[in-house]
C-alpha cells in the first residue's frame, strides 16, 4: 500500500462486530471504534467494550473516538483495553486547549491497576478535521 511505502500506518474505522473482523482480516494494526450509530447519530460507548474482546491476541493499536469529553470517558475506554483516543468536537469546543488536554491526561491516584501505564501522549498531527490524537507509551506514533 501508498501509506506502508510511505512510513505511515492506516486507520481503520469500524462500528460494529462485522466490520471489526474484516479489519482484522486486512492485517490492519490501528483500528479505530466509532461508537456512533451511523443511521441515528447517537452514542454508545458499549460498542468498544463489545468489540475489544475481538482485539484479543491480535498485534493492534484500538482506538476509540466518540464521546471523549473528559478524563472519565478516557478512563473507560482504557478500561475496556483502547491504546488510543481520537478527540474532536470536545477538543473544538473548549474554551482553552492546552487545558482541556492537560485534564484529559490526569490519571487519578486510585485508578485500577489494569489501567496505570504511562499516561497517553498527545499528538495534533496533519489530520483535516484537526483532531487531537492520544497514544499511550506502546502505541504506534504518528
Amino acid at each position: 500500500m501508498y501509506s506502508i511505502a510511505l512510513g505511515m500506518e492506516l486507520l481503520v474505522e469500524v462500528n460494529d462486530a462485522q466490520g471489526m473482523k474484516r479489519a482484522l482480516g486486512l492485517s490492519a494494526k490501528v483500528i479505530d471504534v466509532n461508537d456512533c450509530n451511523l443511521q441515528d447519530l447517537c452514542v454508545d460507548m458499549g460498542t468498544t467494550s463489545h468489540i475489544t474482546d475481538m482485539a484479543v491476541g491480535h498485534d493492534i493499536v484500538l482506538c476509540a473516538l466518540s464521546d471523549i469529553e473528559s478524563n472519565n470517558n478516557v478512563h473507560r475506554y482504557v478500561e475496556y483495553g483502547v491504546g488510543a483516543v481520537l478527540v474532536g468536537g470536545a477538543l473544538m469546543r473548549a474554551a482553552d486547549t492546552s487545558a482541556f488536554m492537560k485534564q484529559l491526561l490526569v490519571w487519578p491516584d486510585d485508578a485500577p491497576a489494569s489501567t496505570r501505564r504511562a499516561p497517553p501522549l498527545a499528538s495534533r498531527g496533519a489530520h483535516r478535521s484537526g483532531r487531537w490524537r492520544l497514544y499511550a507509551q506502546r502505541d504506534v506514533r504518528p
